[in-house]
């Protein structure tokens, strides 16, 4: 009665029989209707069994002689009245004589059906057969003949009955344990499983000792439920039907969950390890956890009572050869597991998760994470079966065994079928998963799910029968070498494959080994990438080997590996022998000058490589000499990047001089080298003669006027270049104007990029001038120079003439309203051919808006403007709205960051409702408020990028996200500044789900929570099109980034998280710092004003060491100390991606200075670190100065306020005398003084590379900043100096100083007023 275990009815018959007292927790149950109709059954057969044992004990009383009896069953009514019922006896041996009230009864008190004598015995008592006993046996009195002649006959019929019992009983019993055991015999049924059922001895081998299971004899940890249920009545589990009425249990499975006969049978026949102790559990964890991919499922005893179901008492984990049964039920815990379902690198594949997991956790608290539903996969191809047996009919074209859903899983053995049944469905779902996602390969069916080794095997099988693939990309599929050397011996035979695309993942040396004897034997591939892995020279020697004997590999990209010289030698050595390799990229690796040699001396003698990419590598001079001897000879190399290899001029004149004999070389990069003049000069004279180049790309260098002079005196008579890149250098009017006079005669440029230089008013209105005359520049930059009003009005008046210029940027120059009117001019009269015009941050305010938005209504070109940046409100709203109505050419308006409230907002919103050509429209950071906001939400579905301004709620967001869901063109979407909240961003999501075209995001200062965080990451792990995510300035904590954390490590197409300005901790930087070891797509990732210590910034150094993507990284205004500090350095010494660290505001003391400055003395990649605010004094100043002047990559350093004196800026002053880099220095608010200015003021005398440099904030007295301001006007390249707050009145300086004096407050520049206004940080701080 306390465990029930074979039949419903029966087991409530027994529970009727034991009191609630007596039961277990959980056994007393509020029975079903159909275990009250089988309870009846059972009670009516035992009932007649009853009675069948009542005619054996009657007939024991009988004596020998007797010749029959025939008994029958008579009702009250069927007795005559006054029928004597119990005849008296004459028989005084058999039994003493009885008073009359005992040997007579009145008919009228019998309330039952009673066993008298027919009449056909009392007509033979009549004819003297003799008196009848009395017999006492029942309550009342039955005389008995004792001389019948139909005693046979009586004693047939009692056993007939008796046999009939029984064999109702065996059938009803049969009936209810054959769904259980249908392979058994019914006496094994009712023994129980034997041990040796338990240990499995038909499904393959076991664990020995440590993983038996056993049978406990006390109570289990889960209540035992009765088996025999339906199917149709266990939540959750397939075939579920719970809460309908249905008959399956009584005439079996319904039709459409009957398998083809013609389908086989699935099973496991390969290990099974039970697991019934912590102990097992723990060492069979530890071998799973080094897995990659793992099928899962759970079984759970059946409920009797719907919506209660039982926790989960068996829990299947399946590798690719074992699987492993975790008994919970015995064990009583989920602790061993723990490690398994929260591992965020462990993927764990299954049908129906959700309702698994939510059983799991309502037994044990936990954060389930690398999940995977298979639906997820199958859906793609076009499956949207979700029960595994469904899907394995699909996908494996085999069914399923589904008839022990319901056994009792907790009982104390389990039984062989129950073993097979339980390793089967976990087996079965990693098999399904893997099937499936190579399927979805070989289809080009791109997704989120990892292929990893394992899967990478499974594709390799099914590729070997594929006959139709042409491009094979697995790139970002974590497959290490295990997967690749499966991949190339099934590729060994292929002969359709001709790309394979194994970049970003874990390659080493074995993998390119494996590769390498395919290529050996596989005449077919065409195109190899392997980008962004871990091969080495040993990886390489062996590729090299491969194409030397190779003649079908047009194209090898090896770029971000880490080979050196050796791995480089190898492939010089292959390049003069092979004669197929058209494209060589070797970018990004260790490649120094003995590399670089070797390469040169293998393309001398190579006919057919056109394309080679050595940029990021450490070549210098002595490499650039060596290639450029072997262009003097080779005539097929076309194109050739030598970007950021440290070359000067030296290099650059041996090139130049390589090229003037070259007749071939079309393209060439020498962007972010240390070239100055003389290196440009050389590059003229070379242009004055070489018939082939198109492409001279030189930013980033330190090219002057003198310079660029020459250049452009070679475009005077040069006919075949066409883009010429000039950004970044120091270039002025003078150069400028050269150029311009020289445009008037060529007629061969198209592209001009002079951003970033220092040109003014007359450099600018000599290209006014030239385009006047010019018919064929397209492309003209003019960003972040010093232009005004006169220049481009004088480019207006070029632009009226010109009918080729298509795109023109002038932003970040201080334009102001009167150039609008020259502009609008131009554009309302439709002079010319400009369609994309940047007018971003150029000081344009309502009256210029106008000018321009009138222009708008009669041009019928532009189709692109950029307005950001600039101080524009509700009037120029309200005048660009009305643009619209009639402008049917624009596609673009960014309107971004100006001041638009809710009259300009309402209007430009009302406008998309009728404008048909309009797609995106930015409004992020203009104070709007709800009504705007509302219209805008309303016409979103004429708008690619969401226009959504500050001030809207939760209502207005669920508008928005209402529109989304059938909006089929939105690209970016920003609803900064807006409270939507959790409530918000849930709607949002849902309404993203099926989204294919977005790809920006902005959500910062939304209110967003933990809540709402973790919908986004949801969203995140399986969407492909998101790039930018900004979360900055909400409320959510470590449980969203855990969130995040855990997202990025599947996506693979964000590039940009922005997460400043909330509550992050330790915990969550843990789990993002795990992601970023796995993700291949992020480069910049920003954690300032976090609550981020030692322990999660340590966390990301580690991360840092592993992760090749990451370009920037944000920890301003954090709790990183010393310790961290120098986790970070020590990262920073093998870390080659990392460009841009900011460390501001936080605890970092000398100690951590120091280690930072020693790790960037041989760190080649970092360009900007920000350490200002700190605790760095003139000890960590000190070492910062020893590694400037070794250091060859850092152009920004900021250590303002960080208690910084004279010893500290001398140190630094004789650092920049030797550096050729450092392009800013921001000193402010320290206690620098006179001594220290002066030092400065010596090193400024002679150098020419430092641009910006901040004093502000110090104690420098008149006679330093007059110092300062003398050696300002004599140094050319110095085009900032900042002396405010000094012992010099303000108002003096700004005279000392016109024109490059920046007034702003330092303390505000220094901490940054958005991040300050979200973590309401001090200023003090």
């Amino acid at each position: 009665a306390m465990r029930p275990q074979k039949d419903d009815g029966l087991a409530l018959i027994c529970h009727m029989t034991t009191s609630y007292r007596e039961c277990p927790t959980g056994m007393w149950y509020r029975w079903p209707r159909a275990a009250v109709g089988q309870a009846r059954t059972w009670t009516l057969v035992l009932m007649a069994s009853g009675l069948a044992v009542i005619f054996m004990v009657i007939t024991s009383f009988l004596p020998a002689d007797a010749q029959a009896f025939a008994p029958t069953l008579l009702t009250a009514t069927d007795v005559a009245p006054g029928t004597p019922q119990v005849h008296g006896s004459t028989h005084p041996a058999s039994h003493p004589p009885e008073s009359a009230a005992s040997s007579t009864a009145s008919p009228t008190s019998m309330q039952a059906p009673l066993l008298v004598p027919s009449a056909r015995s009392r007509q033979l008592t009549d004819l003297g057969a003799g008196p009848m006993p009395h017999l006492h046996l029942l309550p009342w009195p039955i005389a008995v003949p004792q001389a019948t002649r139909l005693w046979p006959a009586f004693q047939v019929y009692a056993q007939g009955l008796v046999a009939l019992c029984i064999a109702s009983v065996v059938y009803l019993w049969r009936r209810s344990v054959k769904q259980h055991f249908p392979t058994q015999s019914y006496a094994m049924a009712l023994a129980g499983p034997t041990p040796e059922d338990a240990r499995g001895t038909n499904v393959g081998p076991l664990f020995s000792a440590g993983f038996k299971s056993k049978v406990h004899s006390e109570s289990t940890f889960i209540a035992q439920p009765p088996i025999g249920f339906p199917p149709d009545t266990r939540p959750g589990k397939r075939g579920s039907t719970a809460g309908k009425r249905t008959r399956k249990s009584q005439h079996g499975p319904s039709p459409e969950h009957i398998p083809k006969p013609d389908l086989p049978l699935v099973a496991w026949t390969g290990t099974v390890m039970i697991c019934d102790t912590v102990e097992a559990m723990d060492a069979a964890t530890g071998h799973l956890l080094t897995e990659q991919i793992l099928g899962f499922d759970t079984e759970t005893p059946p409920s009797p009572f719907p919506g209660k179901p039982y926790p989960p008492a068996l829990v299947s984990i399946s590798t690719a050869d074992t699987v492993y049964l975790y008994r919970v039920c015995d064990v009583h815990t989920l602790e061993p597991l723990l490690a398994i379902l929260e591992a965020d690198d462990l993927i764990k594949v299954g049908a129906r998760m959700d309702t698994q997991l939510q059983a799991l956790q309502a037994m044990a608290p936990f954060e389930p994470d690398g999940f995977v539903e298979i639906h997820s996969v199958t859906h793609r191809l076009g499956i949207e079966d979700r029960d595994l047996a469904d899907i394995t009919r699909r996908v494996l074209q085999c069914r399923l065994d589904t008839s022990l859903a319901q056994s009792d899983w907790s009982q104390g053995v389990l039984s062989n079928q129950q073993i097979k049944y339980g390793a089967t469905d976990a087996w079965v779902s990693r098999e399904v998963y893997l099937q499936a996602l190579a399927e979805c390969k070989l289809q080009g069916i791109d997704g989120v799910e990892k292929m990893m080794d394992d899967g990478c095997k499974v594709l390799a099988k099914k590729l070997a029968s594929n006959t139709t693939l042409v491009n094979l990309d697995l790139s970002a599929e974590m497959i290490e070498d295990d997967g690749v050397v499966m991949l190339a011996k099934t590729l060994e035979q292929n002969t359709t494959v001709r790309l394979l695309n194994l970049s970003a993942n874990f390659i080493e040396a074995p993998g390119c080994v494996a590769l390498a004897n395919c290529l050996l034997v596989n005449s077919t591939l065409t195109h190899i990438e392997l980008a962004s892995n871990f091969i080495d020279d040993d990886g390489c020697i062996a590729l090299a080997y491969a194409l030397e004997r190779n003649r079908s590999i047009k194209s090898l990209n090896l770029r971000g590996n880490s080979f050196k010289d050796a791995g480089s030698k190898a492939f010089a050595k292959a390049l003069m022998r092979n004669n197929s390799l058209i494209s060589l990229d070797l970018s990004v690796n260790y490649i120094e000058e003995h590399g670089a040699k070797a390469i040169a001396k293998g393309i001398e003698g190579n006919t057919t490589l056109r394309h080679l990419d050595l940029r990021a590598n450490k070549i210098a001079d002595s490499g650039c000499i060596a290639l450029a001897k072997s262009l003097a000879t080779n005539r097929v190399l076309r194109s050739l990047d030598v970007s950021a290899n440290e070359v000067s001029d030296v290099g650059c004149r041996a090139l130049a001089m390589g090229l003037q004999t070259n007749k071939g070389l079309t393209f060439l990069n020498l962007s972010y080298n240390r070239i100055e003049d003389g290196g440009c000069r050389a590059q003229a004279v070379t242009l004055q003669t070489n018939a082939f180049l198109q492409t001279l790309l030189i930013a980033g260098n330190a090219i002057s006027d003198d310079g660029c002079t020459h250049l452009a005196q070679s475009l005077k008579t040069n006919t075949r270049l066409t883009s010429l890149d000039l950004s970044g250098n120091y270039i002025l009017d003078h150069g400028c104007i050269a150029l311009a006079e020289s445009l008037e005669a060529n007629q061969s440029l198209t592209n001009l990029m002079l951003n970033d230089n220092n040109i003014r008013d007359a450099g600018c209105m000599a290209q006014a001038k030239c385009l006047e005359v010019n018919d064929t520049l397209l492309k003209l930059g003019l960003s972040e120079n010093s232009i005004r009003e006169e220049g481009c009005k004088a480019l207006a008046t070029g632009l009226e003439l010109n009918k080729m210029l298509t795109q023109l940027d002038l932003s970040l120059n201080s334009l102001g309203n009167e150039a609008c009117e020259s502009l609008g001019l131009l554009l309302a009269a439709n002079y010319g051919s400009l369609t994309n015009l940047n007018l971003a941050g150029t000081d344009i305010s309502d009256p210029g808006c106008a000018v321009l938005a009138a222009s708008l209504e009669r041009n019928s070109m532009l189709s692109t403007l950029t307005l950001s940046g600039n101080d524009i409100g509700d009037c120029g709203g309200k005048a660009l709205a009305r643009s619209l109505e009639t402008n049917a050419s624009l596609t673009t308006l960014d309107l971004s960051d100006n001041n638009i409230g809710d009259a300009g907002g309402t209007a430009l919103a009302k406008i998309l409702e009728t404008n048909t050509t309009l797609v995106t429209l930015d409004l992020f950071a203009n104070p709007c408020m709800d009504d705007g906001g509302k219209h805008l939400a309303d016409s979103l579905k004429n708008a690619e990028e969401l226009p959504v301004a500050r001030g809207i709620g939760d209502d207005a967001c669920k508008a928005e996200a209402k529109n989304l869901e059938t909006n089929t063109s939105i690209c970016v979407l920003r609803l900064s500044g807006n409270k939507i909240g959790d409530e918000g961003c849930r709607a949002l999501v849902k309404s993203l789900k099926n989204n294919t075209t977005l790809h920006s995001l902005d959500l910062s200062g939304t209110e967003a929570g933990d809540d709402g965080v973790w919908a986004i990451a949801v969203h995140l792990t399986n969407n492909t099109t998101i790039t930018n995510l900004d979360l900055a300035c909400n409320s959510f904590m470590d449980a969203g980034a855990k969130a995040l954390g855990m997202a990025i490590q599947t996506n693979s197409t964000l590039t940009s998280l922005d997460l400043s300005g909330n509550a992050i901790g330790d915990d969550g930087c843990l789990v993002l710092s795990r992601g970023l070891t796995i993700n291949s797509a992020l480069t910049t990732l920003e954690l300032s004003g976090n609550v981020i210590g030692d322990l999660g910034a340590t966390e990301l150094a580690i991360a840092l060491k592993s992760n090749s993507t990451l370009e920037t990284l944000d920890l301003y205004g954090n709790f990183i100390k010393d310790s961290a500090c120098k986790a970070l350095a020590s990262c920073l010494e093998t870390n080659t991606t990392l460009t841009t660290l900011d460390l501001c505001a936080n605890t970092i003391k000398a100690a951590g200075c120091i280690a930072l400055a020693k790790s960037l003395e041989v760190n080649t990649s970092l360009r900007s670190i920000d350490l200002s605010a700190n605790f760095i004094t003139d000890t960590g100043c000190r070492q910062l100065a020893e590694m400037l002047a070794v250091n060859s990559s850092i152009t920004m350093l900021d250590i303002s306020g960080t208690e910084i004196g004279d010893a500290g800026c001398m140190a630094l002053a004789q650092a920049v005398e030797r550096n050729c880099t450092l392009q800013t220095l921001d000193l402010r608010g320290n206690n620098i003084g006179d001594a220290g200015c002066m030092a400065l003021v010596e090193v400024l005398k002679t150098n020419t590379t430092l641009t910006q440099l901040d004093l502000a904030g110090n104690a420098i007295s008149e006679d330093g900043c007059q110092a300062m301001v003398e050696v300002f006007r004599a140094n050319k390249s110095l085009t900032h100096v900042d002396l405010h707050g000094n012992e010099m009145d303000d108002h003096e300086c700004k005279d000392l100083l016109p024109n490059k004096c920046c007034s702003r407050e330092a303390l505000h520049d220094a901490i940054g007023d958005r991040v300050m206004q979200g973590l309401g940080m001090d200023l003090e701080r």
